[in-house]
């Protein structure tokens, strides 16, 4: 229902869609427009002061009417049916959508207004606007007018302030001016939002989410009565009564056949936050990079913005459970998702460097730090190190390799990085030997520029035999012997390598003393 900006014929009427109530039933009442493909539940009272706002207008009675609440709670749906109702009774409409990215385009809004009044190469000023305003009232004596803009909240500073001035002129004209605004969203200017707030004779109108009969009575046209019924708590819960979540939970449950969130929701959400103030959109995309076991200090210090009132307006739809964290790990992930590479991986390292001058233990810090990609920090490979130390002593071999891996790419020491290449390696081999062969020309070349300890080395001796590569193996074994004086590391390492080659590999054995 509605229109999309530029592409409704101004002053055509249309068949009349004014929502009716539903024709039986108990609870709240429902209205749909033609063709059923929109609901509106809990609002025949906004629907009852819109009829009155069009027939004040029509009257003579100019009316400025402002529909608020939170994001997707239908005030756009609302304003929708309003339209279709003035336009079936012979208002000619105009309209304006505003957006985020033309907040600082000057006289925006009603440059999309007046685009089929105003004349050929017309250049907005305070005075051409207020001259066709002035042919736009003296007409609505013939051909009453509406005037309709959504998300006011988004609508540049000077455009609401014509509006503002033109809404002083209305006490006789057949005009009504209706907005629509997010109360999610800071409004641009407060000052203007307060003037209109002021103003006499405002029709304020207040789109909650949906309570829980009314989310039965929305559910029990798609999915049954019945349905409907045993699917309304976790439903209320899940969407907070917002009507866009529930139509996409919908979906899911339609297409799934069960309770589980799917990516109907997931894009909804997404929706949701996209629409909201970009304060709550940075706090969702903190909580989603941190994950559940966050507090509250760190939450706030990435997303760069104090938690309140951003909970608020989150925990409204349903998207936060009791403890602040991310109820849904379907949204948790869209939300990662939905974020460009670079910025992601930006977050992350932010997030691994509060999480290590907060004391968190080095698994979390180092899965952040895995997560970026990047280990540029002094203390990141150190912290990768013991990570991967934690991972080898609870058996999982894989995730100390990966933790290794970023560390040996990201050490600056090429003595260090030799190290870690072999740990790698042999952590490696522990689960697979054939992927731990190709770390081998790289140690082989280490070794030979004598960057490896005794330890280090006595290891890559026993991969290249297990690999049968005698030649490289004998070269390291010399090696080793004419170092293994100066840099043998512990006690009895030595007498350890050649214990084992004299049992294992006899020929490449220390001759015995005689």
């Amino acid at each position: 229902m509605g229109w999309p900006t530029g592409s409704r014929p101004v002053g055509r009427p249309v068949p009349r869609r004014w929502p009716r109530p539903a024709d039986s039933g108990h609870g709240p009442r429902t209205a749909t427009t033609s063709g059923g493909s929109a609901m509106l539940v809990e609002r025949e009272e906004h629907l009852d002061r819109l009829r009155r706002v069009q027939e004040a207008a029509l009257a003579g009675r100019g009316q400025l009417a402002l529909i608020e609440g939170p994001s997707a709670t239908g005030r756009t749906q609302l304003l929708h049916a309003f339209a279709d109702r003035a336009e079936a009774a012979g208002f000619r409409l105009l309209h304006a959508l505003c957006s985020r990215p033309e907040r600082t385009r000057a006289h925006g809004v009603v440059d999309q207004l007046l685009r089929y009044d105003a004349p050929p190469g017309h250049h907005t000023t305070a005075r051409s606007v207020d001259e066709l305003w002035t042919a736009l009232l003296e007409r609505s004596a013939t051909s009453p007018l509406l005037i309709a803009v959504d998300d006011v909240q988004h609508a540049d500073e000077p455009s609401l302030r014509m509006l503002l001035q033109l809404s002083h002129r209305l006490r006789s004209a057949r005009t009504a001016i209706v907005f629509t605004d997010n109360t999610d969203v800071a409004p641009l200017s407060p000052q203007l939002r307060a003037e209109l707030l002021r103003r006499p004779g405002l029709t304020r109108l207040k789109a909650a989410p949906l309570s829980e009969a009314a989310v039965t009575a929305f559910l029990a046209p798609r999915l049954g009565p019945e349905t409907a019924r045993r699917l309304t708590p976790h439903f209320h819960q899940a969407t907070g009564g917002i009507p866009l979540l529930l139509t996409a939970l919908a979906d899911d449950w339609e297409n799934g056949d069960d309770e589980s969130i799917g990516p109907a929701y997931c894009l909804a959400a997404l929706s949701c936050l996209h629409r909201g103030d970009e304060a709550a959109l940075a706090l969702a995309r903190a909580l989603a990079v941190l994950g559940p076991d966050a507090d509250d200090d760190t939450v706030s210090a990435l997303a760069g913005v104090p938690l309140e009132p951003s909970l608020r307006a989150m925990t409204t739809i349903g998207l936060l459970l009791p403890d602040t964290s991310l109820r849904h790990p379907e949204v948790r992930q869209a939300i990662l998702d939905d974020l460009p590479p670079r910025e992601l991986s930006a977050l992350h390292r932010r997030a691994a460097a509060l999480r290590y001058d907060g004391g968190a233990p080095a698994g979390r810090v180092a899965r952040h730090l895995l997560a970026a990609g990047r280990a540029d920090e002094p203390w990141a490979v150190r912290v990768l190190l013991e990570a991967a130390d934690q991972e080898l002593l609870a058996d999982r071999p894989d995730a100390a390799g990966v933790c290794l891996e970023l560390a040996q790419r990201s050490s600056g020491d090429l003595s260090e990085r030799a190290e870690i290449l072999a740990r790698l390696a042999h952590t490696e081999f522990q689960s697979d030997p054939a992927t731990a062969a190709r770390n081998l020309p790289q140690l082989l070349t280490a070794d030979r520029a004598g960057r490896l300890r005794f330890a280090e080395s006595a290891l890559l001796i026993r991969h290249l035999l297990w690999h049968g590569r005698m030649a490289d193996a004998a070269e390291a074994i010399a090696r080793l012997r004419t170092k293994a004086p100066a840099q043998t590391t512990a006690p009895g390492e030595e007498s350890d390598l050649e214990q084992w080659l004299s049992w294992a590999h006899p020929p490449l054995a220390r001759p015995a003393r005689t």
